[in-house]
């Protein structure tokens, strides 16, 4: 059975366990990982492809990362604070939350 449902900017998933989680509407060029980056700094406040690599909880060499982590600054969804180091901008958290709908975005150079 084909389902066509449309998703809107504020739609959520009532999971069994009465958790609700945000649907993100990522552009075309977002990876995986880069929802992860974004995770991780929202959790920790600040990152660098180093210190993400050396946590153990995103499994990507460090080049990988900090490439990812350009591409996201680049997209105005994380910002430079430092050589190499990160934070979450508020477009990011409103993404990572699902008030952004950011299907429409080109990928950034």
């Amino acid at each position: 059975m084909v389902c066509s449902h449309t998703l809107k900017r504020d739609s959520t998933v009532r999971l069994k366990i009465g958790y609700v989680m945000p649907i993100r509407l990522p552009p075309e060029w977002m990876k995986a990982i880069d929802n992860r980056l974004l995770e991780y700094l929202d959790e920790e406040g600040v990152g660098s492809p180093q210190k993400i690599h050396e946590d153990g909880r995103i499994a990507f060499t460090r080049e990988y990362i900090g490439r990812r982590l350009r591409l996201l600054s680049n997209a105005n969804l994380i910002e430079k604070v430092g050589r190499g180091v990160y934070r979450i901008t508020p477009k990011g958290r409103e993404y990572l939350s699902g008030e952004a709908d950011l299907r429409e975005e080109d990928k950034p150079e």
